[in-house]
């Protein structure tokens, strides 16, 4: 998964429905990503983008820890 995305690469071959209820959109937008909300082992936590310091920043039960870029996140996904 990269931070920027567009529908099309997510949803390939399954637009139809999309574009016919959203005609002005063009499914080749490209979109970046703001938050990601993960679940691993029966428990849940979330990456969160903060424009204004530039950084992803984890929240996991109690615990809020800044993580850094988009690399650094994904590296979180295999621990």
């Amino acid at each position: 998964v990269e931070a920027k995305l567009r529908l099309s690469d997510v949803f390939q071959g399954g637009l139809g429905e999309f574009t016919e209820q959203h005609p002005d959109q063009d499914p080749t937008t490209e979109f970046t990503l703001s938050s990601m909300f993960c679940y691993y082992g029966q428990h849940y936590f979330a990456f969160i983008f903060k424009p204004e310091v530039g950084q992803w920043v984890m929240f996991d039960d109690t615990t809020i820890t800044t993580v850094g870029d988009w690399a650094a996140v994904l590296s979180k996904q295999g621990s």
